[in-house]
């Protein structure tokens, strides 16, 4: 195989991995939406969705290292593999590192958005629990029922979220 067919693999292999993260950005937006509503149904829908997309890129090192080693190029970051291409390739490569430098500044920023979100949501959730007073009373019956003693919840069944 030709070096010219093995970085048009490599292009197009990276190509896939851009459009993987572009499909990201609406579930993540679908995401912070979910949250929003407090629909936890959805919320896990969307995060399964998300976990599939990231799944397609699970072996994304393996395939670069073949790549590079078809190449015969000993680099450690895109960056230097680009430089390492032969002069007639690398401006579509560096575009495509242009492109794909604003998508997972996109995916970066949706994912945090959805974490703080979520970290609001859950602080307001703690600070209910807070106020709501731990002395619940149970009642708690003998192996006939017969016999009824009250007392506190235990320890052991409390949750902190």
């Amino acid at each position: 195989m030709s070096a010219k067919s093995v970085t048009d693999e490599l292009y197009d292999y990276l190509q896939e991995v851009k459009q993987t993260y572009a499909d990201i950005i609406p579930v993540l937006r679908e995401e912070i939406d979910r949250i929003a509503q407090d629909d936890v149904t959805a919320l896990d829908e969307t995060l399964k969705r998300q976990q599939a997309l990231v799944l397609r890129t699970r072996n994304f090192d393996d395939r670069i290292a073949g790549y590079l080693e078809r190449l015969g190029i000993s680099a450690s970051t895109l960056t230097e593999t680009v430089q390492a291409l032969p002069e007639g390739d690398r401006f579509r490569f560096y575009d495509f590192l242009g492109e794909f430098d604003r998508v997972v500044e996109q995916v970066d920023f949706y994912r945090n958005k959805c974490r703080e979100l979520l970290q609001s949501k859950l602080y307001s959730i703690d600070r209910r629990l807070a106020g709501v007073p731990n002395n619940r009373e149970s009642v708690t019956y003998d192996e006939n029922a017969g016999g009824v003693t009250k007392s506190l919840y235990s320890k052991t069944f409390e949750k902190k979220i």
